[in-house]
């Protein structure tokens, strides 16, 4: 959880990308404010000309748009940490780093792991954060 009231009115991207940017500073952080859609991944993501990102941190909200974000770092090798759902839950001392497999108690990754089964995805291959 990275949000305070001084955040309030910005974007969850820009925050994200300050509170990165004062943990790490030498990590290059590109924070892109867009809404993703899987017929955009490769341009939003791979753009011509650009290395590849080290890490893609998803903090969709969406189950659908979150799955077509999973799904293109799965099939393309990239390695992408989501995140789940955090509603209520700002206890940093409870953060857990897992596989979208180990996540238990949450209704967004029962639905994920459920519809990554449906595309041949082992849950074990998605590395999550959740409390």
């Amino acid at each position: 959880a990275t949000a305070s009231f001084s955040d309030v009115g910005q974007s969850k991207v820009d925050v994200l990308k300050d509170c990165l940017a004062g943990m790490a500073p030498a990590c290059e952080v590109i924070a892109i404010n867009q809404m993703f859609k899987g017929t955009d991944a490769e341009k939003l993501l791979l753009p011509k000309g650009t290395r590849t990102p080290d890490y893609i941190i998803d903090c969709i909200d969406d189950t659908n748009t979150k799955l077509e974000l999973l799904l293109f770092c799965v099939r393309r090798g990239l390695r992408v940490i989501a995140s789940l759902s955090a509603g209520g839950k700002c206890d940093p001392t409870r953060l857990h780093l897992g596989t979208l497999a180990d996540a238990v108690k949450d209704p967004l990754a029962a639905k994920m792991r459920w519809r990554m089964k449906k595309e041949n995805v082992n849950p074990d291959d998605i590395p999550v954060r959740d409390f």
